[in-house]
C-alpha cells in the first residue's frame, strides 16, 4: 500500500470516526434537552403547588386550630389525644415563629 493510499484510509477512518463522535454528541445532547424540560416541568409544577398552599397558609392555619380547639373541648387530657395532635401543634408553632 503507498503512503498516498494509506493517508487516504487514515483521512477516510478520521472521518467516520469524527461524524460518529458528532451523532453521539448530538443525541447525547438531545437525550440532556429533554432531561432537563422534564427537570423545568417536575419545578414548575412543584413551585405551582408550594404557591397554592403558601396562597392558603392563613386558611389552614385557621382550620387546624379550630380542629385542635375542637379536640381539646371534646377530649381533655392525655388519655384521648389524637397521634396527629402534637404534630400539629408543632406545625402551629412553626407557622407562629415559635
Amino acid at each position: 500500500m503507498s503512503a498516498q493510499s494509506e493517508a487516504l484510509r487514515l483521512a477516510d477512518a478520521l472521518e467516520m470516526s469524527r461524524n460518529r463522535f458528532r451523532r453521539e454528541a448530538a443525541a447525547e445532547l438531545r437525550r440532556l434537552h429533554a432531561e432537563c424540560n422534564d427537570l423545568a416541568h417536575q419545578l414548575n409544577e412543584s413551585n405551582e403547588r408550594n404557591g397554592r398552599l403558601i396562597a392558603q397558609r392563613d386558611e389552614l392555619l385557621a382550620a387546624l386550630r379550630l380542629m385542635l380547639a375542637s379536640h381539646d373541648a371534646t377530649c381533655p387530657g392525655e388519655e384521648c389525644q389524637l397521634s396527629g395532635v402534637d404534630l400539629a401543634r408543632a406545625a402551629i408553632a412553626k407557622a407562629e415563629g415559635a
